[in-house]
Formats: structure tokens, C-alpha cells, sequence
């Protein structure tokens, strides 16, 4: 016979120590050794994107810093690139998009950029969103965005399932239903249920007409926590332990000078506090005198003596300071840089390049997020209208990527020379420069050959005029460095007198 612990368990010992089931001093935590799905509920996520969008809308902190990510992966870059062989075709194709399809991709009327821009923002702080293709009429393509709370269900018998969370009747019957999405045995989400305005409006929408997007942390995960999940008790202790702060700051500012006397209260000899019995004369206010401080002046009664001395206020301390600055910088960790938001000070030397460094890796890895439903998305457009016939069809039709914005850099001089080395010594490629500037390399060479077609034209012509040669005519247009010598005799600098006779 075995002993047991105060669980009921046989009592052994564990070579390590975080296995044990009794922490000794530390309060016990029940063992959750189970799925992400089987971890949380519906509730529980609707808690959580609601205490998120509570932060959103009151903590500036998270303002910043989420809208300063989403402008740095977006901006208004993205613009489509065709990678296919058809260069001609991909002209024409990325002419419809930009001008046509781009400005009114979204059922609600934002251009394509602004919606990723607010997509962008939903991942960090509502966890996922949906994205349902469409056709506006007509064969033309759009896209309707859903948000995260619009995916879900009602309550346990909308829509139909048994005890293990399988459908019981319907187009999707036999298949599990977790948090609004329906999957198959392969843990592949096949369908999704969608909330209208009322439940009759409720539906499912299959999985080839609708994108989930979000940024999974687990394995087999099918709804997506937001990026400030972890912060979110750090910053809901931040935001109240400001605003007891606050109070006492304002109860402070309203004491302006401290009264110790002999009586603890106010000299009613005081002319100021004596009042006429009849206060009005004719409806004229005949007060004597009025109190006009407002209750800055408190009164004590004294142990001895009397005395009149300012009010003196030390909080906050250091210790404030420091407990704030530890609790947002923990609830920034997986979000942003937090000396980018608050701390700029701090972005010298080494420190700064790890810093700027961070931010580039957090848009890296949202912009390569965003791009998959991106190009999905463009494809889908490229489909639709290649079917209506407003593009011609072409074999690479579905070969497309993107520009994007400036990198994040604090010291655009010291980077831009690195780039302008790297590429003179052949470890980088002009795609790679100009795709950090958020540039279209097609484009740029595009607008190159015509910007110098223009200036030979207009050098030729002064040539014409003046008689120079064509040589020094361009080298006056455009000059490499501030004080190099032109071709000709002509220079950059003013010249040496001539030579005497």
C-alpha cells in the first residue's frame, strides 16, 4: 500500500521540481496538460478581445504602439508586383489593379491599403478577423471584412451539435464545431459561422470563400488570441494605479496652505466670514465680504502656538515611476519596441540598433502574415476579371508580390551609406535596395529611362542653343558630387582666374 498526497495521488518524489504536484509554499496550479482549444472557451476569448478593445480605445501607450506597427508594415505601400514573364501583360494587369480594383476593394468603400492597415490592427488587438470574397455584380470582385466577434455562436443549440461538439444536422453534419469554425478530421477548417443581425440572418460560409487570418502561437489552434493577451493584467493594474495617483494629485493641487491654530477651525472674528443679516437690498447683493479660495486653505488645530505654512506634495516617487515603466514595458514585449513609443531616449549606441532592429523583425513577420491573404486576395480579383473579360488571360496570372514601406531606421544618413556600400561591392541587388526604400523596381527603372530620355532631349537642345557640347551640356543638368569637375572646362567650383600674358 502506497501513501497518498492531500489529491488523492500515490506520493513519490520527482527529480524535477516543477513536476511535483505540491509546490510547497507556492499556491498550486491545477494541471491543464491539454489542448489550446480545450484551454479556453468561447467566454473566455470574448473576455479577453473585449478587455483588449478596452485598452485600445483608453491606454495610449497601446495606441501607439499598435498604429505605429500597422503603418510601418502597410504605410501605403503594398502595391502589386507581377513576378510572371509576361512583362507586358503584367503592365497592363497592375495598371487595372492599382487604378481600378484598389480603390474600391472593400464592400464598405476603403481602398485596398487602408484595409490591410486595419487588418493589421485587428491581428494585435482582437486576435483574428475573417475575409469574405465577393462579387459586387457584374463579375467585379471585392472583399468584405469581418471582424473576430461576428465568427462564433449564439449559444449551444445554435447552430446543432451532440455532447463532443459535432454537428448534428445540416450540410457540415458529423463535423466538429470549435469557437465558430467548422473542422475536419484533419483539424482543416472547412466552414465558418457566421453571426447576422439576427439569428435567422446566421449562416455558414465554406472555407473557399472566406480567409482566417491571424497570428497562431500553437499547434492545431483554430481562434487566435490577441498580440496583448500577456499585458493585459500589467496594464489594467498600470491604468488603475495611475488614476489613484491622479486622484491624490488632484486632491493635493487643491490644498494651497495648511492654518495651525489654537481652535482647529476658522476665526469667526474674521471680517470675511461675518454677513450681513439681510444679505439683499432692493435684490443687491450686500455681502461684505465672499470666500473666494475655494477650500485651498486647510486648518488644524495646533499643539501649541500657531503658524501658516505651504502644503507640501511628494508623490509620485521613484518607486512609481519604476513600477509603471516595469508593467508597459512587459505588456509591450511581443508587440512593439517600447522605446520606440515612450522611451526614444534610450535608442543610442548599441542599444538603439537592437532596438530598431526588433522593430524591423515585428514588420517582417507581419508583412509576410499579411501577404498570404494579400495575394490571395489580388489572385482572386486577377481571376475575376481575366472571367469578365477586362484583362487578357495569361499563364502567370496568379504571380504577384508586393512593395513595402521605408524600413524603421533611427539614422536614415549612417543606414542609407551602408546600403549605398553593400550594393557597391555586390552583396546586395538593386531589387533589394529600393524594395527597402518600398519602391517598385520595374517602376523605378520604368521612370529612370524616361526621366533621362528627357534630359538628353533637353541637353540636345541646349547644345543647339549655346553651342556646348552634348557632354557638358548633360553634366550641368545633373552633377554627380558637389564639386566635381565637369567635361568641358567647366567646373563645379569656381575656377582660377586665368593666366597672365
Amino acid at each position: 500500500m502506497s501513501l497518498l498526497d492531500q489529491y488523492g495521488h500515490p506520493l513519490y518524489s520527482e527529480v524535477f521540481e516543477p513536476a511535483r504536484l505540491d509546490y510547497g509554499a507556492r499556491p498550486t496550479w491545477p494541471t491543464r496538460d491539454r489542448t489550446f482549444d480545450q484551454n479556453i472557451s468561447a467566454m473566455g476569448i470574448s473576455k479577453i478581445r473585449s478587455d483588449c478593445l478596452r485598452l485600445f480605445g483608453n491606454n495610449g501607450l497601446i495606441i501607439a504602439a499598435l498604429n505605429e506597427k500597422a503603418r510601418y508594415s502597410v504605410g501605403r505601400a503594398f502595391l502589386p508586383e507581377f513576378k510572371g514573364k509576361d512583362s507586358e501583360w503584367g503592365k497592363q494587369a497592375k495598371d487595372w489593379l492599382v487604378n481600378t480594383w484598389y480603390p474600391i476593394a472593400d464592400v464598405c468603400g476603403n481602398d485596398f491599403q487602408t484595409s490591410l492597415f486595419l487588418e493589421s490592427l485587428a491581428i494585435d488587438r482582437d486576435g483574428d478577423y475573417f475575409i469574405l470574397l465577393v462579387d459586387q455584380g457584374d463579375g467585379f470582385p471585392a472583399q468584405q471584412l469581418i471582424p473576430a466577434n461576428k465568427v462564433g455562436t449564439r449559444d449551444y443549440f445554435n447552430p446543432k451539435r451532440d455532447a463532443n461538439n459535432r454537428l448534428t444536422d445540416g450540410e457540415y453534419k458529423g463535423l466538429k464545431f470549435i469557437n465558430g469554425i467548422v473542422k475536419n478530421d484533419s483539424n482543416r477548417a472547412v466552414a465558418f459561422y457566421v453571426m447576422g443581425e439576427t439569428p435567422s440572418d446566421d449562416k455558414f460560409v465554406s472555407a473557399r470563400d472566406m480567409i482566417h487570418v491571424g497570428d497562431p502561437q500553437w499547434m492545431h489552434q483554430s481562434r487566435f488570441l490577441p498580440a496583448i493577451t500577456h499585458g493585459i493584467l500589467d496594464l489594467r493594474d498600470a491604468m488603475t494605479t495611475k488614476g489613484f495617483e491622479v486622484q491624490a494629485h488632484q486632491l493635493a493641487s487643491s490644498v494651497g496652505l495648511l492654518e495651525y491654530n489654537e481652535t482647529g477651525d476658522e476665526d469667526i472674528d474674521d471680517p470675511r466670514n461675518r454677513l450681513r443679516s439681510n444679505t439683499t437690498i432692493d435684490g443687491l447683493e450686500t455681502v461684505v465680504t465672499k470666500r473666494v479660495d475655494g477650500g485651498q486653505t486647510r486648518i488644524y488645530k495646533a499643539g501649541s502656538g500657531s503658524k501658516l505654512e505651504a502644503f507640501q506634495f511628494s508623490r509620485p516617487g521613484d518607486g512609481f515611476e519604476r513600477l509603471m515603466d516595469r508593467l508597459e514595458r512587459s505588456s509591450l514585449t511581443s508587440v512593439w519596441p517600447y522605446e520606440l513609443v515612450w522611451k526614444p531616449s534610450e535608442l543610442g549606441g548599441v542599444n538603439g540598433r537592437m532596438v530598431i532592429a526588433r522593430a524591423k523583425r515585428f514588420v517582417q513577420d507581419r508583412q509576410d502574415l499579411l501577404s498570404v491573404s494579400a495575394k490571395r486576395r489580388v489572385g482572386y480579383a486577377i481571376a475575376k476579371a481575366i472571367k469578365k473579360g477586362d484583362l487578357p488571360a495569361s499563364d502567370d496570372w496568379w504571380r504577384w508580390g508586393f512593395t513595402f514601406p521605408a524600413d524603421v531606421t533611427a539614422d536614415y544618413g549612417r543606414e542609407a551609406q551602408s546600403v549605398r556600400e553593400d550594393y557597391k561591392l555586390g552583396f546586395t541587388n538593386m531589387h533589394d535596395v529600393l524594395a527597402s526604400n518600398g519602391k517598385d523596381p520595374a517602376e523605378h527603372l520604368q521612370q529612370r529611362e524616361e526621366e533621362l530620355t528627357q534630359m538628353i532631349e533637353s541637353a540636345k537642345r541646349i547644345s543647339d542653343k549655346t553651342g556646348v557640347d552634348l557632354t557638358t551640356a548633360l553634366s550641368l543638368m545633373q552633377q554627380r558630387s558637389a564639386a566635381g569637375n565637369a567635361p568641358g572646362g567647366l567646373q563645379g567650383t569656381p575656377s582660377d582666374p586665368p593666366a597672365q600674358p
